[in-house]
């Protein structure tokens, strides 16, 4: 293993104030993970809906929008929060103790496998609010016109709030609340499941069958994804890595994707892969025996997520020898075990150790690095470890294998470490693909009942790239924003659950019989205080009783040795390519990004720009999984190359009207027919 040698300078984006640590951001990020049709997002500050893309990192003041036929889900550390079609998710909270989400239509499902001390969860309704404070399964339904909340309880048990008063539901039981103005419940035994919780059990059944589980924290979403997309083994140096095998040939990491920018972290990194959450966000990459790796490191139950654990290169005043089309080029490359992780944005000492304890052992001197130009990067010594776009593509979240400049090797070597990219975000940088996928106007003005207040909203976009300029590539501080004027509205509209609708009108049952029943608490209770406090209450025997939640088989808390697992029919453990397969493969890469370079340049007729772009990524999309399937199955060719798609035809110009033509003459009657001779002999 190599040593980190560093030197004791200061640092100028490290705050070692106490103060420093209050504003540090929130450790984790929800992950935008399974996504089935169109699905839309939000951004926070932003008034527009965009296309939702895989991957995407999720926190306070973003919202997700499912259309018809779509779904999605939702990943933050052990929850799970799936949204079938038509359904709108608020996010009105997220930190390291909270998640609080309002629900102003539709359905969705949380499936929650633990909650640490301190940590609570709430989902909003547009008339009453759930609270959650232990692990389990549950379901909620909004009616279209938000008169209407249910909520169902498979195990785990939650607190209804609405109009000044709550009631417990239990395992097994089910809750409707009715109205707005002079809200009623009721609590009845649980139904039995449609498709839609079907197709919930498949998922959970999928997550608690994971061999990744035991490699990693169970707090790191996305860990089941890894399955069936590459091979775990034991490294003497690095302990359990990761490698990829459904990737193309000179695959690196970090390359194939875009940046987005996030308000609390600045530039981040969303993968293309459906496996692209863990590795890009947590642990490091190592290149060994021919081909890169996923060092996760040390298990801790709480890991600090990053939005891109990589170090840039060049920026303004870089001469790489080669052209960016007028514009600034930028690189990076992923980081190595025990190389740190130095965020952009101002964070405390606290935080820097603590986003680097699961890959750096010298942990208690990390905070004496004083200057990134001095730390010995491996992996920027490597073939194709270094990518770099022009800053263009980079700010306007273009696909960065597409646009991606070749430089020659020399002139990345000297090219100057950077502690960001130096570059101010445009709209197009949190919001890449516009979309008219949307709810419709009168579900975002819904307001929701919630017990806790959610914090304000940010300031919209624009007034925050005013700031950003100051310093370019470095988010801006709580302290600075809060400089902007800004809505004095929380996140989400809101009305207090604790308080009567109006003077002695609060939350009554539909029917006295609830009170005297085992299916529901006594009566209505007064809200004392926001929070969830479990009380216990007979249990019904369901009908179709769930299984209890199963964590996965983890190893130990601090496990860093694993056995390997059996070998599998993957790329890694297939032969080499045939010669002709590879060559004919990069031949039509060749082709066809040469082809997506002038259609770039000279977009078609009637085509958007994004229109364009998702054919030309779909096309990468086809051409790689072709590669890979003849590949793993050790064709010695490729299938033929599909013929680019057939520009639109301009329309054709109007045809001028034909002159009228003249009615022909009448014919003249023909001649009757003359009638034979008679024949001598024959009578007449």
């Amino acid at each position: 293993m190599r040593t980190l040698v560093v030197t004791a300078t200061a640092l100028a984006v490290l705050s070692v104030t106490a103060a420093a640590q209050d504003q540090d951001p929130p450790t984790r990020a929800a992950r935008l993970g399974l996504l089935s049709g169109s699905v839309s997002i939000r951004p926070a500050g932003d008034t527009e809906w965009a296309q939702a893309q895989p991957n995407r990192p999720l926190t306070t003041g973003d919202r997700v929008w499912t259309d018809s036929n779509a779904r999605a889900e939702v990943q933050i550390g052990r929850t799970r929060i799936r949204l079938s079609s038509g359904t709108e998710l608020d996010i009105a909270n997220l930190d390291d103790n909270t998640l609080q989400v309002s629900v102003p239509q539709g359905t969705v499902t949380a499936r929650i496998r633990g909650l640490d001390n301190g940590e609570a969860e709430e989902i909003d309704t547009p008339n009453a609010a759930i609270g959650i404070g232990q692990a389990g399964d549950y379901r909620v339904d909004i009616s279209p016109d938000g008169s209407q909340s249910t909520v169902k309880v498979f195990s785990g048990q939650v607190r209804v709030t609405a109009a000044g008063s709550s009631f417990d539901v239990n395992e097994h039981q089910q809750a409707t609340v009715n109205g707005t103005d002079t809200p009623t419940y009721d609590v009845v035994d649980i139904g039995p499941q449609d498709s839609w919780d079907q197709w919930n059990d498949d998922r959970d059944r999928r997550e608690e069958s994971s061999a990744s589980a035991r490699y990693v924290s169970a707090q790191i979403s996305g860990y089941d994804d890894l399955d069936g997309n590459g091979d775990w083994r034991d490294d003497p140096t690095y302990g359990p890595v990761w490698t990829p095998t459904t990737v193309v040939v000179g695959w690196s990491p970090y390359h194939y994707g875009h940046w987005v920018w996030e308000g609390a972290w600045g530039w981040t990194w969303v993968d293309d892969a459906p496996w692209g959450w863990a590795p890009f966000h947590y642990g490091r990459w190592v290149y060994a025996e021919d081909h890169w790796g996923w060092c996760p490191g040390r298990v801790y139950e709480r890991p600090v997520w990053a939005p891109a654990l990589v170090a840039f290169v060049g920026g303004r005043g870089w001469s790489a020898g080669v052209s960016f089309g007028g514009g600034v080029g930028v690189g990076w490359f992923p980081l190595a075990p025990e190389e740190p992780y130095y965020p952009a944005y101002h964070v405390s000492n606290t935080y820097i150790r603590n986003v680097n304890v699961t890959n750096v052992t010298n942990i208690t001197n990390i905070t004496n690095v004083t200057n990134v130009t001095n730390i010995t990067y491996r992996n920027r010594e490597l073939p194709n470890a270094v990518t770099v776009v022009p800053d263009n593509a980079f700010r306007n979240g273009q696909p960065v294998s597409r646009y991606a400049v070749r430089v020659p090797p020399g002139q990345i070597q000297r090219a100057p470490v950077i502690g960001s990219a130096p570059f101010v975000p445009t709209r197009r940088s949190i919001a890449p693909i516009e979309t008219q996928h949307r709810p419709p106007v009168a579900i975002n003005q819904r307001a929701v009942v919630a017990v806790r207040q959610p914090p304000k909203a940010p300031p919209p976009f624009d007034e925050q790239a005013k700031l950003l300029a100051q310093h370019p590539g470095r988010p801006s501080t709580p302290t600075e924003i809060a400089t902007i004027k800004r809505p004095v509205e929380p996140v989400v509209p809101v009305r207090p659950a604790n308080e009567p609708v109006r003077p002695g009108v609060t939350l009554k049952p539909v029917r006295p019989a609830i009170a005297a029943t085992n299916t529901a608490p006594s009566a209505p209770k007064p809200v004392p205080h926001p929070g969830f406090v479990p009380t216990p209450a007979p249990r019904p025997v369901p009908s179709q009783p769930r299984p209890p939640i199963a964590e996965p088989t983890r190893g130990p808390a601090t496990a860093t040795r694993v056995p390997q697992p059996p070998p599998r029919p993957t790329i890694s453990s297939a032969p080499a390519p045939h010669p002709n397969l590879a060559q004919q493969y990069q031949q039509q890469r060749n082709n066809m990004e040469t082809r997506h370079a002038t259609e770039a340049a000279n977009p078609p007729a009637g085509q958007t720009p994004q229109a364009l772009a998702k054919q030309q990524a779909d096309e990468h999309r086809t051409l790689d999984n072709g590669y890979v399937q003849a590949r793993a199955s050790g064709a010695r060719a490729m299938p033929s190359a599909p013929p680019p798609p057939p520009r639109p035809a301009p329309a054709p110009a109007p045809r001028p009207a034909p002159a009228p033509r003249a009615a022909p003459p009448p014919r003249a009657a023909p001649p009757p027919p003359a009638r034979p001779a008679p024949q001598p002999g024959k009578p007449h």
